[in-house]
């Protein structure tokens, strides 16, 4: 008796398989029609958004997601590549929760043509990465820190990369 997992015939068990998987996975999955109407969100979508199926269906993401610190130059280039076709990798803007809180998220959207190639749908998967551009911002702040208690101190450091051997020095090293 085969595994029915591997039982490619039956569409309907690959199908639930399928849909089990986006449904429980961790990104937040959109599908939009051509004009970029929501028609269905994951759970994941909901419980990091706030925002339900029902409340989404027929809206973009920018009426639910976008508010005062989206920027609207990053908002504009998504719109233009969008408009041209191109396929959106590793895109990154701030969103707002249904409740108003920001948060920092990675989109990948991609066109899903019909056939005569024209877009039909737009799938789009969306990563929370708010704890790590607030992990970036917080090195930037503390190198900021430790070289000016560096200056003040009148300390300097040398800095070797240990693949490429290729050393930095701070200015108090060459004061």
């Amino acid at each position: 008796m085969s595994d029915p997992l591997f039982r490619i015939d039956d569409l309907t068990l690959w199908l639930s398989v399928l849909e089990k998987i986006v449904d429980t996975s961790t990104n937040m999955v959109v599908l939009t029609d051509a004009e970029r109407r929501i028609k269905w969100v994951n759970a994941t979508y909901t419980r990091i958004t706030g925002w339900t199926l029902p409340e989404c269906i027929g809206k973009r993401p920018s009426e639910l997601l976008h508010g005062p610190e989206t920027s609207a130059e990053d908002r504009a280039h998504l719109a233009r590549l969008l408009s041209s076709g191109e396929t959106v990798r590793d895109f990154e803007l701030v969103n707002y929760r249904k409740n108003g809180d920001p948060y920092r998220v990675c989109l990948s959207i991609e066109a899903l043509r019909d056939g005569e190639g024209q877009a039909s749908a737009y799938l789009s998967i969306q990563s929370d990465v708010t704890d790590r551009h607030r992990q970036q911002l917080n090195a930037i702040e503390l190198k900021q820190q430790l070289e000016a208690a560096q200056r003040l101190a009148r300390l300097g450091r040398i800095e070797v990369d240990a693949v490429t051997g290729v050393s930095s020095w701070s200015s108090e090293v060459f004061r």
